[in-house]
């Protein structure tokens, strides 16, 4: 897909595109002011946007952006729930990895605060 703008853009018009979904509305309130219910729904839409620009063949750039916007939710998801860690490591969460091996769950277990 051919993409127009910077990519900070192009990540913004991703996320912005989530609207059109039904489903929980995306969390107005910083991250840090989430509760762990906004959280888990702003970690869902995070992922939602940065798969569907890998499906997009969206830049480096524009991937990188968007995962440290998911990789910022789930450090905060690790904050606010104490169990999130042991379900990554059961295999119950499943992280965005380019390969899944045990160093990209190594590297979310770090993440969830472990």
């Amino acid at each position: 897909m051919f993409q127009f703008g910077d990519p900070w853009q192009v990540a913004s018009l991703y996320w912005d595109s989530l609207w059109y979904y039904s489903g929980p509305r995306i969390p107005q309130e910083p991250l840090l002011e989430q509760s762990l219910e906004q959280v888990k729904v702003t970690l869902v839409y995070a992922r939602m946007a940065y798969q569907f620009a890998l499906k997009d063949l969206a830049g480096l750039e524009t991937l990188e952006i968007l995962l440290a916007i998911h990789d910022a939710a789930f450090i905060r998801f690790g904050q606010l729930d104490p169990d999130f860690k042991e379900r990554i490591k059961k295999g119950m969460v499943t992280p965005i990895c380019v390969k899944y091996n045990e160093e990209c769950f190594d590297h979310y277990i770090k993440l969830a605060g472990g």
